[in-house]
């Protein structure tokens, strides 16, 4: 089995990302502060949080691996590692089909509000199924399971993070460059959250599964 550097089947969170990314003029600072009620800016800053899950830490402790052999461990590592590498095809097709879009959509915030309402909603479905697929794999290896429950977090995680950024997408044309510029930021930080829970707990632990069943 090989070790793993990198994962993107379910990174397609970071699409919403991808769908938002665009350059927020320099002003839009000192738009927002122009005669904004502070009663306003609290009202305001309290809808965002709620637009968000809320990260939680546990998802970035490490995944406890021994180095004792379990009978059923090294049938599950090659059942999750299947599974992984089949959602990674399907994913990245999706993915490539999705971003292409967005390029030719470029900076049209109307059409691509459109684009998300009617699309966007096959990829958080993917994800869904995706979460639903990796649940029936029925492992027994108590590691094993832990990884996949920690994948399992990771993707409901990144799928409530899909759906905020669709929002934020569709709503785009509603909102003030200071809006924008303060949500993109919240964007940027939920997919930095995700991509610490894939590269630094999963993915290692995953390898340290390979090492030990490949002895």
């Amino acid at each position: 089995m090989k070790h793993l550097t990198k994962v993107s089947l379910a990174m397609l969170m970071a699409l919403g990302l991808a769908a938002c990314d665009k350059k927020v003029e320099d002003k839009a600072t000192a738009t927002a502060a122009e005669s904004t009620p502070q009663a306003q800016v609290a009202e305001k800053t309290a809808a965002q949080e709620l637009v968000f899950p809320t990260p939680n830490p546990k998802l970035l402790e490490p995944i406890a691996i021994s180095d004792k052999k379990s009978a059923t461990g090294l049938k599950d590592l090659q059942t999750l590692n299947a599974f992984w590498d089949k959602s990674e095809v399907e994913g990245n097709k999706i993915k490539q089909a999705f971003q292409q879009k967005v390029r030719e959509l470029g900076k049209d915030k109307e059409a691509l509000a459109q684009f998300i309402a009617t699309e966007g909603q096959k990829l958080i479905d993917w994800n869904k199924q995706f979460d639903e697929q990796l649940a029936k794999l029925n492992i027994q290896d108590a590691e094993v399971a832990a990884i996949a429950t920690r994948l399992s977090d990771y993707t409901q995680f990144g799928t409530a993070v899909l759906q905020a950024n669709f929002g934020v997408t569709q709503q785009a044309s509603k909102m003030s460059p200071a809006e924008e510029q303060a949500l993109y930021a919240k964007m940027k930080e939920s997919a930095k959250f995700s991509n610490q829970i894939v590269q630094g707990t999963i993915i290692p632990a995953i390898n340290k599964l390979v090492d030990k069943y490949s002895k």
